[in-house]
């Protein structure tokens, strides 16, 4: 459960974990407790070459 507060209005909101990086909320990786979608890790790994 998320919880947010905007001026006067509190809205609750289910948990639905994203990419750190994009957004995204498919195909969802774990690395040092962030998670990072395969699509990230995909351009991640096209910076290192």
């Amino acid at each position: 459960m998320e919880i947010y507060v905007d001026e006067e209005t509190v809205i609750l909101k289910k948990y639905q974990p994203d990419c750190t990086l994009c957004g995204g909320l498919e195909d969802l990786v774990t690395i040092n407790d962030k998670n990072v979608c395969e699509s990230c890790i995909i351009k991640l790994d096209g910076l290192t070459n």
